[in-house]
């Protein structure tokens, strides 16, 4: 079973990050906290043929300015990536969270998985969404046909 997960590495004194997860069709999660340094595991789950799971990070519980952690399967491929739409201003991220230390996401147990990586403080439209649609380059990421027996880490190292 793919499991998805989003580990958030805080410092203990961070106050803890609010998270919800949601789909196409499906009501969002209430958003819910998980402690600093703290992990969120959640089974991998197709909420209808051929739509996706986001998972969204926020420093707020109205979700106000949050970074997606978004993944899908489609015609059995495994695609994910890392969206700061809601939470970009131009090129400037400063007010995501996390990225003041970098966010990534990292498949184990799985062959064919790429590392998508934003650095801490780096404008990184190569391996981020900064506008829904950017054009040539579109910043997801995939694991190849059948690679479905691991998990896929979405981390945010941050003081949330």
């Amino acid at each position: 079973m793919l499991i998805s997960s989003i580990l958030l590495l805080t410092s203990a004194a961070a106050a803890a990050p609010f998270i919800s997860s949601s789909g196409k069709n499906d009501a969002p999660l209430t958003p819910f906290t998980t402690p600093s340094g703290g992990k969120h595991d959640e089974p991998f789950r197709t909420p209808c043929a051929e739509c996706g799971v986001s998972l969204k990070v926020s420093k707020t519980l109205s979700l106000g300015s949050i970074v997606q952690f978004e993944h899908a399967l489609k015609s059995e491929l495994l695609y994910y990536d890392i969206s700061l739409i809601n939470c970009v201003n131009g090129n400037d991220a400063s007010a995501c969270p996390g990225h003041e230390y970098g966010l990534r996401i990292e498949g184990h147990g799985m062959q064919n998985c790429q590392t998508l990586e934003c650095a801490a403080n780096a404008y990184c439209p190569v391996d981020a969404y900064y506008v829904p649609v950017p054009g040539a380059h579109q910043p997801v990421k995939s694991c190849g046909q059948g690679e479905f027996h691991g998990a896929l880490d979405f981390i945010a190292c941050a003081d949330l």
